[in-house]
């Protein structure tokens, strides 16, 4: 499916309303109602796009490695870059990973 400018925009917010949140709240706390409050959509418009908050860390995780493919074509080696990307957003891994009551993620 080919996604329009507007439509690839509103992923991409939903997707950044996700990392954000995940600077300061551990996944597990995380609601889709609540993703959806701070992305200022309705759950349809959710659901369009991801099938659960699982999918949506999914897209998160791509948008935090996307420096990947640049970095390794600069000459910088694979080590190097994972470890600053890992670096740069200690803060949602650690949200990512953070053990709760259930299985971690």
């Amino acid at each position: 499916m080919t996604l329009t400018l507007k439509q690839q925009r509103t992923k991409l917010d939903i997707i950044k309303t996700m990392n954000s949140m995940l600077k300061t709240t551990p996944f597990d706390q995380i609601t889709i109602n609540v993703i959806c409050q701070k992305a200022f959509i309705h759950h349809s418009t959710f659901y369009r796009y991801f099938a659960d908050k699982y999918d949506l860390l999914g897209g998160v995780l791509t948008l935090i490695c996307a420096p990947i493919r640049e970095e390794l074509t600069k000459g910088i080696s694979l080590m190097t870059t994972i470890t600053h990307i890992v670096t740069s957003n200690q803060a949602q891994f650690r949200n990512m990973t953070r053990k709760n009551k259930r299985a971690a993620i």
